[in-house]
């Protein structure tokens, strides 16, 4: 039956009542906090496009961890800006890359605090793009394939150095399954993968390439991002991380 004998007004009646049957709460353990992490020491600067973050030196960002594991926040992602660029990204997967040095500063004074990383090239690359160009490329087109091993080595790298989450964002196809593949070769079987499932080609991306100084040189995002339109591509890409091997995705 229908009304009268159902009225979902009875559950709105009160805020004790709405409390009750609430069906999505935000909570300070549901949180993760982006941190830009720049070479240098006692580096501490506002980063201009994206008030309230700053790009933090190393012994920075391990301040800054042991404030946020005091509030309660669980867990950091880590995003880097390495002293010299590259045509392959190879700040990226050094062994004493930026993000490597401050995964494991941060594991060391804080060793109950989730640390993440971000496993793409774009940071790291002297043309901004999130992946491998041609030699001698003037359009900004990723060579795929080639790009995969250099994420897989990425996101070992980032393991070795003691991130409990590696996090692709990067948009290349069949990305997670080539990093579920390196990890579990090299012994990293519990580092989880989160997966940035859809992630759009959109213009509110302009602070943080500011802020991770990734903006492409040639071209655009367009040929590996989604299409802002695409709904239905977004639940494909979701499905395939998926069945790669993604534990986690974001949207």
């Amino acid at each position: 039956m229908a009304f009268p004998m159902h009225r979902p007004r009875r559950l709105r009646r009160t805020e004790p009542l709405r409390r009750l049957v609430r069906e999505t709460r935000l909570a300070v353990d549901q949180l993760v906090y982006p941190l830009f992490v720049v070479p240098g020491q006692g580096v501490r600067t506002p980063i201009s496009s994206m008030p309230g973050c700053f790009h933090l030196s190393v012994d920075r960002a391990v301040e800054e961890c042991r404030a946020v594991a005091g509030l309660g926040i669980p867990g950091v992602l880590l995003f880097g800006l390495p002293e010299q660029k590259d045509a392959e990204g190879t700040g990226a997967y050094a062994a004493d890359g930026i993000v490597q040095r401050a995964v494991a500063a941060i594991k060391q004074a804080v060793p109950d605090l989730m640390v993440m990383a971000d496993t793409c090239l774009c940071e790291y690359t002297s043309h901004g793009h999130c992946g491998v160009l041609a030699v001698g490329d003037a359009t900004g087109h990723v060579q795929n394939d080639l790009t995969l091993d250099l994420l897989a080595r990425t996101a070992v790298s980032q393991a070795a150095a003691g991130a409990d989450v590696v996090a692709p964002s990067d948009m290349m196809d069949g990305r997670v399954g080539a990093i579920r593949q390196a990890l579990d070769e090299h012994g990293f079987e519990d580092v989880a993968i989160l997966s940035y499932a859809a992630k759009y080609a959109s213009a509110f991306y302009g602070p943080f390439r500011e802020a991770a100084d990734s903006a492409p040189q040639v071209g655009d995002r367009r040929t590996y991002q989604l299409d802002p339109p695409n709904v239905r591509e977004a639940l494909r890409e979701m499905a395939l991380d998926l069945a790669e091997g993604a534990d986690m995705l974001m949207v």
